[in-house]
């Protein structure tokens, strides 16, 4: 039976995906309004080379954005790149709010880093192919308090920044 009309949820977890539909538009729409603020302040930051996120005037895919998200909600997914001397593991390990993981669009705020993880078992040819640069960070913003997600991602900046300078 699974296998021809799908997975049977228990009660619990039908009650508890109903719950969170419930507030799943507010949800998206206040990862959006954080993402695009640290998006901003990414952009802003010598120490990242480049930030991908649609919702930023500087990308290249802004126009399609403001044509197909509703109310410049971009979405709370976003990509940067640190310059060539910050170490992407010391950042990670220097994160406290931000936890690492693969998921995204948690109510929690969550990163990766995909050249060692999604796609580690490629070849350094595939992964610039793909445009996955080994200082690449996946950052699933969430609906934490901005000033904090900014404020963990800047002290973790810096941390990476005296280790440079030591």
């Amino acid at each position: 039976m699974a296998r021809n009309v799908g997975a049977c949820l228990s009660p619990n977890s039908a009650f508890l995906q109903m719950l969170g539909l419930e507030t799943l538009s507010l949800r998206i729409e206040r990862s959006s309004q954080n993402a695009i603020k640290v998006a901003e302040y990414l952009n802003t930051n010598t120490r990242i080379a480049s930030v991908n996120y649609p919702g930023l005037p500087t990308s290249p895919y802004y126009p399609l954005s403001r044509k197909q998200f509703r109310d410049g909600y971009c979405g709370g997914l976003l990509g940067f790149e640190f310059i060539p001397e910050i170490s992407v593991n010391t950042f990670l390990n220097a994160l406290k709010l931000v936890k690492r993981s693969s998921n995204f669009n948690d109510n929690k705020s969550l990163v990766i880093h995909p050249a060692s993880t999604l796609f580690c078992e490629h070849s350094e040819t595939k992964l610039v192919e793909m445009g996955i640069n080994r200082q690449l960070i996946r950052l699933s913003v969430g609906i934490e308090e901005v000033e904090d997600i900014i404020s963990d991602i800047d002290q973790a900046l810096g941390l990476c920044f005296d280790v440079v300078e030591k």
